[in-house]
């Protein structure tokens, strides 16, 4: 699963699975997968070193039109089917239920993150 078009596979995804795009050797990506197992969730892991590797612009052009209107540049990326539900922080958020999906991209709830290009 290390090519750009399984990026896709997200909006074809049953609602109650998690899909979690993650990298090697990132501390929050094994954390959310912790996570969600403790919490026995059906979960598909997508690594993505190659895909960054092979073809890094395509990769985060698609992250961004699927993470929309979110701008997420840090690893993992957590869906839930196919709505964006942000990181390990947003993924512990929703799985403890303070927070819904819906709440999270509220009218006028802006949100900035930091892009750095060493993140990736």
């Amino acid at each position: 699963m290390n090519n750009i078009s399984n990026v896709s596979n997200v909006s074809n995804v049953s609602n109650d699975v998690y899909t979690v795009y993650t990298r090697l050797h990132c501390t929050y990506c094994d954390k959310v997968k912790e996570l969600l197992y403790q919490n026995n969730r059906s979960i598909t892991i997508i690594e993505c070193d190659t895909m960054l590797e092979n073809d890094r612009t395509s990769f985060l052009d698609k992250m961004d039109s699927l993470t929309f209107p979110s701008v997420h540049r840090t690893f993992p990326y957590v869906f839930k089917g196919s709505v964006f539900i942000g990181g390990f922080d947003d993924t512990e958020i929703y799985e403890v239920g303070k927070e819904s999906i819906s709440d999270r991209f509220s009218v006028g709830k802006e949100e900035s993150y930091t892009f750095n290009d060493d993140n990736f």
